[in-house]
């Protein structure tokens, strides 16, 4: 008789960078019950801090934030982690839709592997996390 093997897969780690508590509770809702392991925080300096210590196999990070706003976040994370996949979200801040679409442009243009615009639309955004980390 064969011993039981039991294999254990480690959940993937996703890191939220959003200044919005109401949409970082969201987005940490849906992929908890994805069944990803989320650590999250409000800024790109404080997001970056928290990767360095422990690093995770997806960013998700706002654009518009304080302290260190979100194209410079992906312009750090791109040059010291090149192979990192990045998610870039925003609604535009107080601009209109159109500024947002050019924003998510130039994130992509700095190495944002995915633009997904605020509101989030939940099946999609879900389907580029899984898409990206599995």
């Amino acid at each position: 008789m064969l011993p039981e093997y039991h294999v254990i897969l480690a959940m993937k780690r996703i890191l939220i960078i959003e200044d919005d508590k109401s949409h970082l509770r969201m987005l940490n809702i849906l992929l908890s019950k994805a069944n990803y392991e989320v650590v999250s925080a409000s800024n790109g300096l404080e997001g970056f801090e928290l990767f360095q210590e422990a690093p995770c196999d997806l960013v998700i990070t706002d654009i518009f934030m304080p302290e260190q706003e979100g194209l410079e976040t992906i312009t750090i994370f791109k040059e010291k982690y090149p192979d990192i996949n990045i998610i870039a979200i925003s609604g535009g801040g107080i601009k209109t839709n159109y500024i947002a679409k050019d924003i998510l442009e130039i994130a992509a243009d700095l190495g944002a592997t995915k633009v997904i615009p605020k509101p989030i639309d939940i099946p999609e955004f879900l389907e580029s996390v899984k898409e990206l980390v599995g």
